[in-house]
């Protein structure tokens, strides 16, 4: 196991070019001097491996780096952030030097949207409350740190989505505690060097999970390398109403859960009061502020100003029977309303066949069909209902936005909590099938003084600033938590001398202990 580990961190760091998770360019001068010796080190005897600014990576272009046309890269600063890398050219007694940052590394996968929506959006709260004091990635770790079979989870889950019956089977089999236990042994047997290099490459401050499988393993590697100590280890839960067991580690420094009811949930499984904070689901930038007036959101989308608003979704990929439902409404208001008892707006995300489908209808009643957005905020804000399936994230921003919901469909398991959370706080209902659906939508439309209430019950249960609430206490967490000694410099170091082209570097390489 010794040789090993010093194998892998004294030899690996600098030139594992397996993936295009690293740059290929590990160690290469670009400024022309192949001739000139450097010496690479931090200000606590501490340095980061030699790369090429101009070559493309995982941790390219990171706050911690020197990067750029001279194509090498100084060591970690202070615990506080601002400490200084020091890139010496040994022949002409020259430094360069800049302060240094924070690391956090944000663990996600794109298993539904949620997850990386989530993760950028506290990445741009940090960003916003930190600057120049964070360096903040964001890593799918199926798809970009693990091996061809796990790597496959994205491509997995997307069709999982696709066969409810089949999504049922598994998320079944993963609450029990053997097949769990099972699942993440075989991880860590299989991605183990993966990880491990991956966190002493960047070498990062805190760690931070925003999905349910990125607890176990990671900190299973932090614990065996030796360094769990020195990794801030914090979790953010991205379900409403219910939550896979596997969010919920013991050995986490900090969880941060949305809703009372995952409060309670995560002491079920062991954790401490001292451990939870709840802000709420963190949730896109655009909905952090208030929205414009409906009208003028209205006019600027091209819809009618006098026309009540129902929008559609159905996510990012499109999924669900948005054809049938958005036919099934929009026939159900003009029987009921009249031609002019309803506008539905359908957002189509990426399934372009879906919106091209919707085109051709002739509807009975104004009809928006659009593709991917980026301004969902204005569409959320201009509305006056939203039907949709019980994604966490979209029902969070509905929230925000005053919406009453209309529940379209759910994946079983993981996402019934959140129904049950829309139905008793009294913010929207379940609608099984198209035909329960439109019903559910004319009723609405057909009291406005329910839908009043139920849009005041959504405003004062949304939480526009969770984003930043959580961003704020993570910063508390990272900056007043001080490491006596990095993460390289444990037991002792030593010098190791690495050469590429004709180019010589001195650089310092703590061992690990074992």
């Amino acid at each position: 196991m010794n040789d090993l580990l010093n194998q892998d961190c004294v030899l690996n760091l600098a030139s594992f070019v397996g993936s295009s998770l690293f740059a290929s360019d590990v160690g290469r001068r670009t400024d022309g001097h192949a001739n000139r010796r450097y010496e690479i080190g931090g200000d606590r005897g501490r340095s980061v491996r030699s790369r090429s600014g101009t070559t493309p990576g995982l941790f390219a272009g990171g706050g911690n780096f020197i990067t750029g046309g001279n194509g090498f890269s100084g060591g970690r600063g202070g615990d506080d952030g601002g400490g200084v890398g020091i890139v010496k050219d040994v022949q002409a007694g020259q430094q360069l030097s800049m302060p240094r940052r924070k690391r956090i590394l944000m663990l996600m996968s794109d298993t539904g949207g949620g997850h990386r929506a989530s993760a950028q959006a506290l990445k741009a709260a940090l960003d916003e409350l930190y600057p120049d004091k964070v360096d903040v990635q964001i890593v799918d770790v199926f798809a970009e740190l693990s091996g061809p079979f796990f790597r496959s989870i994205p491509e997995q889950y997307n069709f999982l989505m696709k066969h409810p019956t089949l999504w049922r089977v598994t998320y079944a089999g993963g609450q029990f505690w053997p097949t769990r236990q099972l699942a993440q042994r075989t991880y860590m047997f299989m991605n183990f060097n993966r990880l491990k290099e991956a966190f002493l490459s960047f070498e990062p401050d805190m760690i931070v999970s925003v999905h349910p499988l990125c607890q176990g393993p990671p900190l299973g590697v932090l614990n065996r390398l030796g360094i769990r100590d020195r990794v801030t280890f914090v979790t953010v839960v991205t379900d409403l109403g219910g939550a896979n067991p596997t969010w919920f580690h013991s050995g986490v420094d900090r969880c941060y859960v949305p809703t009372q009811h995952l409060w309670d949930y995560a002491k079920r499984y062991k954790m401490k009061d001292h451990q939870l904070r709840q802000y709420g689901l963190p949730i896109r930038r655009m909905f952090w502020s208030d929205a414009p007036d409906s009208t003028l959101l209205r006019r600027r989308l091209g819809l009618k100003l006098n026309v009540p608003v129902v929008l559609v979704v159905g996510g990012g990929a499109g999924v669900g029977s948005l054809h049938k439902v958005a036919v099934t409404v929009a026939r159900r208001i003009e029987q009921e309303e009249g031609p002019y008892g309803a506008q539905i707006v359908v957002v189509c995300g990426k399934n372009e066949k879906l919106r091209e489908k919707l085109l051709f209808e002739e509807w009975p009643i104004p009809v928006k069909v659009t593709g991917f957005v980026s301004n969902m905020s204005e569409y959320m804000a201009a509305a006056n209902c939203i039907i949709t399936k019980a994604g966490p994230g979209t029902i969070a921003e509905s929230l925000v936005r005053g919406l009453p919901i209309v529940l379209s469909g759910y994946l079983p398991g993981q996402e019934y909590g959140n129904v049950k959370f829309v139905q008793e706080n009294g913010v929207g209902n379940y609608g099984k099938g198209a035909r329960e659906i439109a019903d559910l939508v004319c009723s609405l439309l057909g009291d406005p003084d329910e839908m009043a209430a139920m849009s005041k019950r959504a405003k004062d249960l949304g939480r526009p600033g969770a984003s930043y609430d959580i961003a704020k206490n993570v910063g508390q967490l990272l900056f007043e938590r001080r490491q006596e000694t990095p993460l390289r410099e444990m037991e002792e170091s030593r010098t190791m001398a690495y050469s590429s082209a004709n180019t010589s570097y001195r650089v310092t390489r703590p061992m690990l202990p074992v």
